[in-house]
């Protein structure tokens, strides 16, 4: 619940930066004027912002280089699996508004 809470206060600080950034891009420099488009935008940045604060995005002070091999792969599968299901469908509930959200805001994305 923490984490949850800290991700959401994170998406709101950013929001304070995000928004003019958006607005400056849209409507001045890429000359688009469409307030849908601008709002979808903005949404993207507001969910790439919390995707990179609940999975911690590191910064040059957290760095670490792991020189380690994983001689056994996929072992967590057979180890627990259940840990296994649960870790992939978070990670699909993770990146659905992406797959989302690229093909409403930009044309080549879409099938």
């Amino acid at each position: 619940m923490v984490r949850l809470l800290s991700a959401g206060i994170t998406c709101l600080s950013s929001i304070i930066f995000l928004v003019p950034a958006v607005i400056v891009l849209q409507y001045f420099v890429l000359k688009q004027r469409s307030f849908c488009k601008w709002f979808m935008v903005l949404l993207l940045a507001v969910y790439l912002t919390a995707v990179f604060s609940v999975t911690g995005l590191p910064t040059a002070y957290t760095l670490q280089f792991d020189l380690s091999v994983n001689l056994v792969p996929l072992a967590d599968i057979v180890n627990s699996p259940l840990e296994y299901v649960k870790n992939t469908l978070l990670n699909i509930v993770l990146f659905m508004p992406l797959g989302f959200l690229l093909p409403v805001i930009w044309r080549e994305y879409r099938l």
